[in-house]
């Protein structure tokens, strides 16, 4: 894999040198795809008001039409 063992903010954490960065930890990564995932949802009522249907907003958001619904449902209250 290429990777090195770095001590980082006195963590041992994997570094990739080719790269010239450092491995996301798991709560690193836990934390960027909650992130992803509340700006796909953010994204749903702009896209509405863009103009896109139900259908399309699901179809870019690589959500099915029904999920695409009940985020809708719960931001809406």
């Amino acid at each position: 894999m290429g990777l090195d063992l770095r001590l980082i903010d006195g963590e041992l954490r994997f570094f990739n040198p080719q790269t010239g960065k450092k491995l996301l930890s798991h709560k690193e990564a836990e934390q960027a795809r909650q992130q992803a995932e509340q700006a796909r949802q953010d994204a749903i009522p702009r896209l509405l008001e863009l103009g896109l249907s139900i259908e399309q907003i699901a179809s870019t958001l690589s959500l099915s039409v029904e999920e695409v619904l009940l985020i809708l449902s719960l931001a809406l209250g």
